[in-house]
């Protein structure tokens, strides 16, 4: 529901066209790139990827849907933020490469 309502309530194309103006779509290609090279999982189960739902919010990403588009920009949003908050590890460096663009776009 966390992205899901706030598509519905703002609306994909403003979603999207607002993070254009603000120039993140350097930074959603960042993470789509992060994604499909697996350098980082985003959908965590117990401390387990799973490669399956990265690849749908990966095809997502990618979509032309607009709604699909900006659910999913905020779906990695919100599991690095999960990870961030509920994640038993330390910081490490190379996370920056994911945190980075992530908090741009928030």
């Amino acid at each position: 529901m966390a992205t899901e309502y706030v598509v519905k309530y703002f609306g994909a194309e403003n979603i999207l066209s607002n993070l254009s103006a603000h120039a993140h779509n350097s930074d959603i290609q960042g993470i789509i790139k992060l994604i499909n090279d697996q350098v980082f999982y985003i959908k965590l189960k117990y401390g387990q990827r799973r490669r399956n739902e990265d690849l749908k919010i990966l095809k997502n990403l990618r979509s032309p849907n607009e709604t699909l588009k900006a659910t999913a920009i905020l779906q990695v949003c919100y599991y690095v933020r999960c990870n961030i908050l509920h994640g038993s590890k330390d910081f490490q460096e190379y996370q920056r490469l994911l945190i980075e663009p992530t908090s741009s776009v928030i």
